[in-house]
């Protein structure tokens, strides 16, 4: 309904959810956590497809999304952060290098494959309760929460594709991209009219590249960035502040 805004009330409910959730972010509670929040991912899920499934994938794929149907990658995500963490606090090893690589390749290689050969697979089935719809909050999260744990503990693959500029600067601007690459991709549509979807994808896909780079660069520095600048003047104007301070 909202194209791929869809993702912000989810957004704003883990924002939400994160306060209430921080005093079980202990050892001794996080894995029961954890576990209570996947089972309830998955019934959610379930429910959804059956209330939501006969009006449509659209329809059904919404609601799955939606809190508590993502519950399971939050969690799984917060755990990633909790086990660096506390293995930087202890006197532990980190993991080996050759470790590390395998967890980054196979943190991206699981997911891909199942997409490919259970989601893609599953077909019109897939958001009317498939059991692959189920439980993927859980085959997508886990193994991308192990491949950025291994990002954090310095993987060489993941340092070698991901620690460059060129990703840098993406990251940077990688919300404004979230915000408008939708609307550019739709007006480039409009503009070049019904020839645009006979174009070969090499030409269609540098061409919207392009455009989305260029307008969420432009919203980055002309719209974002002015924000980050206005801490001094929120300093200079607190009470009890002095001069340049």
């Amino acid at each position: 309904m909202v194209g791929v805004w869809w993702t912000l009330p989810v957004e704003l409910g883990f924002y939400l959810l994160l306060p209430l959730l921080a005093p079980l972010l202990r050892p001794a509670r996080w894995l029961t956590a954890l576990a209570g929040g996947i089972a309830i991912s998955i019934l959610y899920r379930y429910w959804a497809a059956a209330h939501f499934g006969p009006l449509g994938s659209d329809h059904a794929f919404l609601a799955a999304s939606q809190l508590p149907g993502s519950l399971a990658e939050f969690l799984l995500g917060a755990s990633a952060a909790l086990l660096v963490q506390r293995l930087a606090l202890t006197p532990s090893r980190r993991p080996s290098a050759w470790l590390l690589d395998l967890m980054f390749v196979a943190g991206l290689l699981f997911p891909s494959i199942w997409l490919w050969q259970v989601v893609l697979a599953a077909g019109a089935d897939y958001w009317q309760g498939h059991w692959s719809m189920l439980v993927a909050p859980v085959a997508l999260g886990l193994p991308l929460a192990m491949a950025v744990a291994s990002l954090y503990w310095g993987c060489r693959i993941g340092t070698w594709l991901l620690a460059n500029r060129v990703v840098y600067f993406l990251g940077l601007i990688s919300y404004s991209l979230y915000l408008w690459h939708f609307v550019v991709m739709q007006q480039i549509q409009v503009s070049i009219g019904e020839r645009y979807a006979t174009l070969p994808h090499w030409v269609t896909f540098p061409v919207s590249a392009g455009a989305v780079i260029a307008l969420a660069s432009a919203s980055y520095f002309l719209v974002e960035r002015p924000f980050y600048r206005l801490q001094p003047w929120r300093k200079a104007l607190r009470p009890g502040s002095k001069p340049g301070e």
